[in-house]
């Protein structure tokens, strides 16, 4: 939130009209784009990491850190048991 109302990143915006197109390429050409897709995301998220900040970290604290633990633990015992209902 900001001064001028509600704020959206811009790659919300480029996020959503990529997948938009992505639905309308043929198989044959997702296959050969799919390396760099996986090349995109890993450059993306090294580049999240580089601009984190161990001070913030610092200052911040440990709660987030387990806030995500405990998201994570219970997205994964939400899976577990989506598959044994699934019966897979």
């Amino acid at each position: 939130y900001s001064e001028k109302g509600f704020y959206v990143p811009w790659y919300i915006f480029a996020f959503l009209v990529i997948s938009l197109l992505s639905s309308m390429i043929p198989g044959n050409i997702v296959k050969f784009v799919e390396p760099l897709s996986t090349l995109a995301f890993s450059i993306t998220l090294a580049s999240i990491g580089v601009t984190v900040r161990v001070s913030e970290v610092q200052r911040v604290g440990v709660k987030p850190l387990l806030a995500s633990y405990v998201g994570w633990f219970i997205a994964l015992t939400l899976f577990l048991f989506a598959l044994i209902l699934i019966g897979f």
